[in-house]
């Protein structure tokens, strides 16, 4: 190679780690959008547990995954190798390791832990769910994630497609936090003798800034999932962007849709919004980067009706 050629290619890694540092960075600010929705949509009471847990899922998980999480999902072993269902080397991140995809990755295991805390809010205690905090990014989130994004997982080579972490990150902590709300039992309050729910959501304003906070941050979950701007990253990554837009805009309308036809057109409601919104961004995530724009709006408006017609079944989670 000569010296030029070393050159260009030094240039193209750094644009590409750049890239990436600046995506992850920004995803770890969805732990301020998942707090700030969390507190809106439950009791006051709850508000410092929330915040705490979430600042709590940060330094939790980045040990984790640091001790077995990296090695589980991607590490490889001396000969370079890994197996179908889990990764074989680089523990503490001993060898030689993709530093800035380890950060990224982080940032995901963490995603996935906070999802968690939004479905067990007013019933766990801390230190319960520090260890379960601690479980998901060492253990369980790793293994998913290599199953599901390694060359060498099973579900990879049975041509399993999920870019940006909707099963991944997303479905792997709303079944935690499903498993565990179905564990613990309904949020002590939440419903009367009767059986009835009674929501306690302390501050709508507070939930929609968190809303917005995520709808931002979401961006940088989709897009980033190239992990590079060179080789074609940039353009895949404007058709994450714009799918991911498209989505969230459709998800969001048929909520306000939805909202105004229930209430007979007396009101909208702004936590049938914020879910509407959310779950357009979900659905979206796995096929941001191949699916038409048109089909982008499909996905988005669906998913937000489809979380709409199950809320609220299973204790009423933040999120």
């Amino acid at each position: 190679m000569s010296a030029a050629d070393a050159a260009l290619a030094d240039h193209a890694r750094a644009i590409d780690t750049g890239w990436l540092l600046t995506m992850t960075f920004n995803i770890l600010v969805m732990q301020a959008g998942f707090a700030g929705l969390e507190v809106g949509m439950s009791a006051a009471a709850s508000a410092a547990a929330i915040a705490m847990k979430n600042m709590s899922d940060m330094a939790v998980c980045c040990i984790g995954f640091w001790l077995t999480g990296w090695a589980l999902a991607f590490g490889k072993n001396a000969a370079g190798q890994s197996n179908a269902f889990s990764g074989e080397g680089q523990f503490l991140l001993l060898g030689e390791t993709d530093m800035a995809r380890f950060v990224f990755q982080y940032a995901f295991a963490a995603t996935s832990v906070t999802i968690v805390s939004g479905a067990v809010v007013g019933r766990i205690r801390f230190k319960h769910y520090v260890l379960l905090a601690f479980t998901i990014s060492s253990f369980i989130y790793p293994i998913v994630a290599h199953v599901a994004w390694d060359p060498t997982g099973f579900l990879h080579q049975m041509g399993f497609v999920d870019f940006a972490g909707s099963t991944v990150a997303h479905v792997t902590g709303g079944s935690i936090g499903l498993a565990a709300s179905l564990w613990l039992g309904p949020r002590p309050g939440v419903f009367r003798d009767t059986g009835d729910y009674v929501p306690q959501r302390s501050s709508p304003t507070q939930a929609l800034m968190g809303a917005i906070c995520l709808w931002y941050t979401w961006f940088s979950f989709n897009a980033g999932s190239t992990k590079a701007l060179t080789n074609g990253g940039a353009t895949l990554a404007a058709h994450a962007a714009v799918s991911t837009l498209l989505a969230s805009g459709a998800g969001f309308l048929c909520s306000l849709a939805w909202s105004w036809i229930r209430s007979k057109g007396q009101h909208i409601d702004v936590f049938d919004s914020v879910t509407g919104l959310l779950a357009g961004l979900v659905a979206i995530t796995s096929g941001c980067a191949s699916v038409q724009p048109w089909e982008a709006v499909i996905v988005g408006a669906l998913g937000s009706l489809a979380a709409l017609a199950n809320r609220a079944d299973a204790g009423a989670p933040a999120h």
